[in-house]
């Protein structure tokens, strides 16, 4: 599946700026029309077809400025936990001020107010965000969805990427942990900070689909 939504995205991409070779083209199937000539007025021409693409530039071109302020807002706001982090743990986690819980790229950062033992759980949970790079998939789909802003299959694959990451998180770390891990999803899905480009340990909209998937029998890969 992360595959597929990374895979698709590029594909969507790159798709556009691929040309067929002119040889592969069947030109015998082709035939010519000739019209009358028709004389059309340039100014006249000019003026109606710019103003036309000013209006759709300058729409796209506000769109796109303003979702980048956005997502600077939202490396900002990381980079500000991050400052604020003045102890490291052996686990190699960053305690810091609050009940949050995240990772971005090798960093993961836990709140001082979470308990040990729930810690270990969450350590384990975001490691394994970190080890598989899932940092790299939200800022791939965050410069997409900049560029891309009025398109919503993008912002609908966003989120579909970001569930993906906490079923292959959820999944190693239940293996670990067992039904424990459940009920410490359940005990933090409140009073929780969600960051935007974060890999956030709780997500409360998903948490019922998560908890779902954790107890489903896993589909064969044929599937």
């Amino acid at each position: 599946n992360r595959a597929y939504l990374l895979g698709s995205l590029f594909f969507s991409i790159v798709s556009p700026l691929v040309s067929i070779p002119s040889s592969l083209v069947d030109r015998s199937s082709l035939y010519t029309l000739t019209l009358p000539a028709l004389q059309v007025s340039d100014a006249a021409t000019t003026s109606t077809t710019f103003g036309a693409i000013d209006w759709i530039f300058g729409i796209y071109a506000l769109g796109v400025c303003l979702s980048m302020i956005v997502l600077l807002l939202s490396i900002y706001r990381v980079l500000a936990i991050r400052t604020k982090t003045n102890e490291v743990e052996d686990d190699g986690s960053y305690l810091s001020e609050g009940t949050h819980a995240f990772s971005f790229f090798k960093h993961i950062h836990i709140g001082q107010n979470i308990d040990s033992d729930t810690r270990s759980m969450i350590v384990s949970h975001e490691h394994v965000h970190v080890k598989q790079y899932h940092s790299l998939d939200i800022l791939f789909y965050s410069l997409a969805r900049v560029f891309f802003w009025f398109n919503p299959a993008v912002h609908l694959a966003m989120r579909e990427v970001r569930l993906n990451h906490e079923y292959l998180a959820d999944e190693n770390t239940l293996n670990e942990f067992g039904t424990d891990y459940q009920y410490t999803l359940l005990n933090q899905a409140l009073d929780t900070k969600v960051f935007a480009l974060a890999n956030t340990f709780k997500s409360e909209s998903h948490l019922k689909n998560r908890i779902k998937m954790m107890n489903k029998k896993k589909s064969k890969h044929r599937s």
